[in-house]
């Protein structure tokens, strides 16, 4: 065998369609993806999130979601850390500014899970669609939390249960 032929074929092994060369509608990662579409149907999860969570599962296989859960805990756990460390900010959120503080709050929540547990393409999916609904509430806002609250999907308020699925059913 040639040095072309090591580098084009890989020693001999089994030679894989190139990504771009497939048909439309057609991807490597199919079964993956009807199998993530299965565990989070009735989420109203989102394709890019689905799509995330494919990518999760490529580069980590199902240690990615088990990371991703992980994060997601992290995030509820760091919610309570921020209440304790700064109990007076629960007062400050009904006053002038309120926008402003609940958002650096959430986001110093957001920033404490993922230094704590580090990212997966799917939590950095999760994030960013929590910090887009965040800035969404202005600064002046005097009561960002049911703003928020109200602004949040559904798929987010109930990731604890869908990437639950996901670790429990892609294997």
């Amino acid at each position: 065998m040639r040095a072309v032929d090591y580098v084009t074929h890989g020693f001999g092994g089994p030679t894989l369609p190139i990504a771009g060369v497939l048909p439309p509608g057609v991807s490597l990662n199919a079964p993956i993806q009807v199998r993530v579409e299965n565990a989070v149907a009735g989420y109203q999860v989102p394709l890019s999130a689905i799509k995330a969570a494919v990518i999760t599962y490529n580069q980590l296989g199902p240690a990615g979601f088990k990371k991703t859960l992980a994060y997601v805990d992290a995030i509820e756990d760091a919610g309570g850390a921020l209440i304790r460390m700064f109990p007076n900010m629960l007062a400050q959120l009904n006053g002038p500014m309120a926008g402003l503080i609940y958002k650096r709050g959430v986001n110093g929540i957001l920033n404490a899970a993922a230094s704590r547990i580090g990212l997966t393409p799917l939590s950095s999916e999760i994030a960013g669609t929590i910090r887009e609904r965040l800035n969404r509430i202005p600064d002046s806002s005097t009561d960002p939390k049911s703003q928020f609250e109200r602004m949040v999907p559904f798929y987010i308020s109930s990731m604890r249960t869908w990437v639950g699925h996901l670790v429990d059913g892609i294997r």
